[in-house]
């Protein structure tokens, strides 16, 4: 940095790479990264919890259930609805270190969301005695949850963050 504008990035190994410009597209690690842009933003690391439930039917487009604070959509190479929470203010965990994150879901946050799709779609979905799911962390940012993608104060430092309203389709 030269005063308020980013020169270059210098490297772990003690490299360095002149440049006008940086975007900070780390994800949950981006807090990492600001600071050692000396930005201070309002981001942190979230574990973010999704499940996997049995179906009995798969034609159905991925939906956002407000009443009922989740989204699901098919995984159809899995067998099932992937089911997600859109309620990250009560279901998301901050985490410290996003390396150190437990990616396993637990029995509580799997019955409570089966039970959410169960309701919206009461003949399609099953109840296993198994539990499956993945945990993943992403950044958010905490005044609004809404994805960053801005300048910062620093010139030519940009940030690119997303959070759970960035929900794909990859089926």
């Amino acid at each position: 940095r030269a005063g308020s504008r980013i020169v270059g990035v210098t490297l772990a190994r003690g490299g360095r790479i002149s440049c006008g410009s940086v975007v900070n597209a780390a994800g949950p690690w981006s807090f990492l990264v600001n600071r050692m842009a000396g930005v201070s933003l309002p981001l942190r690391p979230l574990r973010h919890r999704t499940i996997l439930v049995p179906a009995t039917s798969l034609e159905l487009p991925m939906v956002a259930d407000l009443p009922g604070r989740i989204f699901f959509r098919p995984e159809r190479s899995q067998g099932g609805v992937l089911v997600g929470s859109l309620d990250e203010g009560k279901d998301g965990e901050p985490i410290q270190d996003p390396d150190a994150m437990d990616p396993i879901v637990d029995r509580p946050f799997y019955a409570e969301k089966n039970l959410a799709v169960a309701k919206r779609m009461p003949d399609s979905v099953r109840f296993p005695s198994w539990v499956r799911g993945i945990a993943g962390a992403y950044d958010v940012h905490e005044p609004d949850w809404y994805p960053v993608f801005s300048r910062t104060e620093v010139d030519g430092y940009f940030l690119a963050g997303l959070d759970e309203h960035n929900i794909i389709d990859d089926d």
